[in-house]
């Protein structure tokens, strides 16, 4: 609240006595005897106008804890974010890891169009894919492929493991798993990874329907680092992950979407039309 020891009416200078229609001592007297003035006595008050100096405002205490204060508020009519902070779309502001680091602490990023648009959606894709729920295109291969191929694709997106379904894509039979465990002992590139692989039968999996709470819980009880979700017809569908797990332990006042992905915005320029 606002509040203010005001002087005795014989204190009062003229010019802050003007401001008071008739400078009525009266009242004037009854907030001498207050304890400061709450706000909405300040403001709805007949006053021509306060300067700086006319009003001094002084925190009241805080009765909540900090763990019960919230500070979530709207970024947007459909986006709530953990905290008030946002990065502005400037090339010396935000990039991706600026935004990736304000997610991180329950902000949001915006990130600025002075680049070219793969060069965007790679910020975004870093932002999002630093945490998941539920993976929707997990990394897959085939029997068919080879060490090398796995390598390939361990270098080029800083991941080290990939499922082995049938044709190597997501949504058709898995068959099993390769992790750095399988390929750490085995120096020749040309091995196929049907011959390497953790075959599905003695791989930890989950079934359709599945919430991603339930998910995570199996995930927990089953002590794996991956968690493949399977259909009916045993194809793989998504992936649960620890590592995003403990990430979210990490960071638990994290902005984040529906699937635990983290928020990320990004600015376009205005079409030609829209700049007259």
């Amino acid at each position: 609240s606002s509040r203010r020891d005001v002087p005795p009416p014989s204190a009062i200078s003229p010019p802050f006595a003007g401001r008071w229609p008739g400078a009525p001592g009266a009242q004037v007297a009854a907030m001498a005897s207050l304890d400061g003035l709450d706000a909405e006595t300040v403001f709805n008050t007949p006053c021509f106008g306060y300067t700086y100096d006319d009003l001094i405002s002084l925190p009241g205490q805080a009765i909540p804890t900090s763990s019960e204060v919230d500070l979530a508020t709207r970024f947007s009519r459909n986006v709530v974010i953990s905290g008030p902070i946002a990065a502005a779309p400037m090339d010396s502001v935000c990039e991706g890891k600026m935004a990736l680091a304000l997610a991180l602490a329950g902000g949001i990023g915006v990130l600025h169009c002075d680049c070219p648009p793969e060069e965007q959606a790679r910020q975004i894709t870093m932002v999002k894919q630093y945490q998941n729920g539920f993976i929707m295109d997990p990394y897959t291969l085939s029997q068919s492929s080879t060490l090398e191929d796995y390598y390939r694709v361990k270098d080029t997106y800083g991941v080290a493991t990939v499922m082995i379904t049938e044709g190597g894509s997501v949504g058709a039979k898995l068959q099993g798993i390769v992790t750095t465990r399988d390929v750490e002992l085995v120096e020749d590139r040309t091995t196929k990874l049907g011959k390497i692989m953790t075959p599905k039968e003695k791989m930890r999996v989950a079934h359709e329907p599945i919430s991603l709470s339930e998910a995570v819980e199996q995930l927990r009880q089953t002590k794996v680092g991956k968690l493949p979700i399977l259909n009916d017809g045993g194809e793989l569908v998504a992936m649960v992950s620890r590592r995003d797990l403990k990430k979210g332990n990490m960071h638990p006042l994290a902005a984040h979407d529906a699937n635990r992905q983290l928020l990320v915005a990004a600015a376009v320029h205005p079409r030609a039309s829209e700049k007259e």
